[in-house]
């Protein structure tokens, strides 16, 4: 088999609280999803998964992915792209979403 690519997804931001919000999107292919944020645009150390594979403990494929970030700081900005296993990154042109 090739290697399957997933097209840039349209996500949207839902859930939002002083301290977490859900990153909700769909990829054409069935895959694993993931964000990568932080508070600075150049250092995006934390990554959390797919909702479902963070109650199951194990990493599932979606096509319909619904990624919340959990115990965030109040009035701090974050900045996050969106990955999958099958395509490493999506962003803002070259930045990260904000």
């Amino acid at each position: 088999t090739g290697v399957q690519t997933c097209a840039l997804p349209i996500f949207k931001i839902t859930n939002v609280t002083d301290t977490t919000f859900t990153v909700s999107f769909i990829t054409d292919e069935s895959t694993s999803g993931f964000v990568k944020y932080g508070t600075s645009a150049t250092s995006l150390a934390n990554r959390e998964g797919d909702d479902r594979d963070q109650l199951a403990g194990n990493v599932g494929t979606y096509s319909t992915h619904h990624i919340t970030l959990r115990n965030l700081q109040s009035d701090t900005n974050y900045f996050f792209t969106i990955g999958t296993s099958s395509n490493g990154a999506f962003d803002n042109n070259g930045k990260p979403y904000t």
